[in-house]
């Protein structure tokens, strides 16, 4: 037996230096194909005095994890990520060929059936800085989501090792120089604190809804608003007082609004995408450690698609805003999201707005604080969003009536006594607090329209939402489950361990969940005649 395996471990290392031969073999033909920048970056590599192909092991353990064609793997370390916990894995140095770009891939030890990774584009590097102990700090230029985390990443703390840490400084060293020296061919001068933090809002502004979803707080048709006249307004250069979004934190009290040059950020694909920073000072509601007002920097991005003749026209206005007094202020992003669609004549529109909360950092125990705090203020401007809307709707001669429709939703919540039981209920736990009302609205807070005298035990006897409508308004139809055939069971039903906001957390299947959630929608629209209540035009929009 002893014969058999120093056989066969002699032939495993036989094979890992045939492997390793065929590599350099490789790598000799592949540098051929390399980038100039590509072949300086590798050259760097092969030069350290420790340096060593990887083998045939490394090789296909990073073929498996991370599907990254066309490029040359260069280097293999062993490393360790501080990201709330210690992670133990390897580090990946790879270069592309026929143009494509390096990476900086990490894939740490499977720990309960999940493991950290991350992807890291070399030209995504800004700066690294050596520490001691063989740690390294890597400095992004835009913030990258890791593979089990739910953070946003500015800067990675990597443990390689004296091997692993002369490898990266010696290879963003050469880049560095590199990048200084084409600056300079260029004359760009450096950039300013402004030009970083707007660079901050557009990055996170990138970031894709799969990973870091939108909570719709607004749905709302409103005719008579027309496409053309509309999307003129917002790929104008010159933007005044008037300008929609301009209007629209000035009926929510800023002042002192300036505004840097307009960016154009169209593509090939007929696309017209316009982009400009704006600076501003808002009030602040009444809470503990926060100013009376704060300084807000906005990144406004207008994005109008080119349609055929038989298509929609449709308007995307994202607006990026970071305040700067608060407390945790340069930590998080508030993202609003106006997604306008016409209807065929170009005279009808579907308004949808929604948010999202992006966190740079970690705020602490601050973090659900402000989560209810920005629904709360996005919620309330709903209804100058739609008073600045109605101002732009015209009368033409294919509208007959301009009336404005709403959708109402609400969530009911239950929540079962144990994994091995189907007596669903209200929710009843200590915790869960508000949700125990059962009829709740998009932020799982008691649904506004609901009376105050209703008392919560007749609220958990209903089968339908029990709300009570304001004047100004009328139902059209009557409140039924919404369902897309996907995400819940047949009863319009989705199941998680908790009561998530993310929709990802949610599905249909029950088994091991103990909560459930449905979602009951309702369409209201404007009474002829007689203005909406304001209170309940804000209270449809909060749903």
């Amino acid at each position: 037996c002893r014969g058999r395996s120093q056989s066969r471990s002699a032939a495993g290392d036989y094979g890992g230096v045939l492997e390793a031969m065929r590599f350099e073999d490789t790598a000799a033909d592949d540098d051929e194909e390399l980038g100039r920048s590509a072949f300086l970056s590798v050259r760097t590599l092969k030069e350290l005095p420790d340096w060593a192909p990887p083998s045939r092991k490394e090789l296909l353990g990073w073929k498996s994890a991370f599907a990254l064609d066309h490029e040359q793997l260069v280097g293999v370390y062993v490393c360790s990520v501080s990201a709330k916990v210690t992670h133990q894995g390897r580090l990946y140095i790879s270069f592309g060929m026929k143009g494509n770009q390096g990476h900086l891939c990490f894939r740490g030890l499977t720990i309960l059936r999940s493991a950290l990774e991350f992807v890291i584009l070399v030209d995504n590097v800004q700066d690294v800085e050596p520490g001691g102990n063989g740690v390294v700090t890597v400095v992004l230029r835009k913030p990258i989501m890791m593979k089990g985390q739910r953070e946003l990443y500015n800067s990675v703390d990597l443990k390689t090792g004296e091997r692993g840490s002369a490898a990266l400084c010696a290879l963003f060293a050469r880049k560095s120089n590199g990048d200084a020296d084409a600056e300079n061919e260029e004359g760009d001068d450096s950039d300013s604190e402004e030009d970083v933090l707007s660079q901050s809002l557009r990055n996170a502004a990138c970031i894709p809804a799969e990973q870091q979803p939108f909570n719709k707080i607004l749905e709302v048709n409103l005719p008579g608003l027309p496409a053309q006249g509309f999307k003129d307004e917002l790929l104008s250069e010159e933007w005044d007082e008037s300008w929609f979004y301009i209007e629209l934190i000035t009926r929510m009290g800023a002042s002192g609004v300036s505004m840097a040059r307009l960016v154009d950020d169209s593509d090939n694909s007929g696309t017209v995408e316009h982009v400009r920073d704006v600076n501003f000072t808002v009030p602040v509601p009444p809470a503990p450690m926060c100013p009376r007002a704060t300084k807000v920097t906005t990144s406004c991005r207008v994005s109008v698609p080119a349609v055929a003749a038989n298509e929609r026209s449709r308007v995307t206005v994202q607006c990026s805003s970071m305040s700067h007094d608060v407390p945790f202020g340069s930590n998080f992003v508030v993202q609003e999201q106006f997604y306008l669609v016409w209807d065929e004549s170009g005279c009808s529109c579907t308004i949808t707005k929604s948010v999202r909360l992006i966190f740079l950092k970690s705020v602490g125990w601050l973090k659900g604080k402000i989560q209810s705090s920005v629904l709360t203020e996005q919620n309330k401007s709903s209804e100058l969003l739609l008073a600045v809307l109605r101002k732009r709707v015209v009368e033409t001669s294919r509208i007959e009536k301009a009336v404005t429709t709403q959708r109402g939703m609400v969530w009911e919540m239950q929540r079962r006594t144990s994994l091995f039981s189907n007596d669903w209920q209200a929710p009843f736990l200590p915790h869960d607090h508000s949700k125990r009302w059962c009829w709740l609205d998009t932020s799982y807070t008691r649904h506004p329209w609901m009376p105050l005298e209703t008392p919560r035990e007749d609220a958990l006897t209903c089968t339908t939402p029990p709300l009570r409508l304001g004047d100004g308004w009328r139902v059209l139809g009557k409140w039924e489950v919404s369902t897309n055939g996907c995400d819940e069971d047949d009863a319009g039903w989705q199941y998680a361990l908790d009561f998530y906001r993310n929709d990802v957390l949610w599905g249909k299947a029950s088994t091991g969940k103990h909560c459930r959630r449905r979602l009951w929608t309702c369409d209201f629209q404007e009474e002829d005649g007689s203005p909406p209540n304001p209170v309940l035009a804000t209270d449809l929009m909060q749903l």
